[in-house]
């Protein structure tokens, strides 16, 4: 099966250029690696049979909300590639012992019974990440065609449980119009205040309240250290964070035990400070 799904996925990458979920786990700007690790995560999966109109609902949101062409070109080209994927079907319970708590960004980039552990390297991903406006209204859509679908309840409280926490994360940007831009959201009725309409959205050229660090903690002991302060990833940020997940542990040397975080900035240290660079 793994060799058949590679080389799927090989014809495949030669039409479309899509998003993987090794890509996802490796590339440091990826979604997941730029959360902050305690933020509830929802993955969609090319495998999933209900992920394609889910991506659909999404677009539909983002383009009512004028996104930028390239973010949408980008969503649309994972959405081709969802719906060529050769696997599809409907989507599990939780694992035993999961629970129907929300799962954040840490656990999927550590747990060996989350979603992105258990796709296929090359399989394609969609990832939905609470700073994304649109994000809890996609779960919440996902959950209810998969519960008209048939999917185990479990499942479908687990994803609404997901909806609330991604609705309650505070920090709701519009993807793709900058990271330094933060929404405030007119007064109105408390359905507005989940999901506002165009109109009652405003865009505030500002940086967040909070700052962040990329760092690196060992999932053997533990050992954390900051490796880039600063709003600003730069092609030497980028490969300082590449090289860093390949190296030994300095406190226990075992190797390749990193995980990045996206954390506050609590100060200390860093490898690389973005932040000087941008004020200079």
């Amino acid at each position: 099966m793994e060799d058949r799904l590679k080389a799927f996925a090989d014809e495949l990458a030669r039409d479309v250029a899509y998003v993987t979920a090794a890509d996802e786990r490796t590339d440091a700007d990826s979604v997941l690696n730029t959360a902050p690790s305690a933020a509830p995560v929802f993955i969609l999966r090319a495998k999933d049979r209900l992920a394609v109109s889910a991506i659909d609902f999404w677009l539909m949101l983002a383009e009512s909300y004028g996104l930028p062409a390239e973010k949408l070109d980008s969503a649309r080209r994972q959405r081709e590639a969802f719906s060529r994927w050769v696997e599809r079907e409907l989507p599990m319970p939780p694992l035993l012992g999961a629970g129907e708590r929300a799962r954040t960004a840490r656990d999927e980039l550590t747990d060996a019974a989350s979603v992105l552990s258990r796709m296929h390297p090359r399989e394609p991903i969609f990832v939905l990440s609470p700073a994304d406006l649109f994000a809890g209204r996609t779960v919440q859509f996902w959950a209810w065609s998969a519960m008209r679908a048939g999917t185990a309840p479990e499942k479908v409280r687990t994803a609404l449980s997901i909806a609330r926490a991604m609705d309650e994360f505070p920090g709701k940007r519009l993807v793709g119009r900058g990271k330094a831009l933060v929404i405030e959201m007119q007064e109105g009725t408390e359905e507005d205040a989940v999901l506002p309409a165009p109109e009652k959205v405003k865009l505030v050229d500002k940086k967040p309240s909070a700052s962040f660090v990329t760092a690196i903690r060992c999932k053997s002991c533990g050992y954390h250290e900051i490796l880039v302060r600063g709003g600003r990833r730069t092609p030497e940020a980028n490969a300082l964070v590449q090289e860093a997940l390949k190296e030994n542990c300095p406190s226990c040397k075992t190797p390749h035990s990193f995980m990045l975080e996206t954390e506050a900035d609590q100060g200390g240290p860093a490898r690389i400070d973005t932040s000087v660079a941008a004020g200079s």
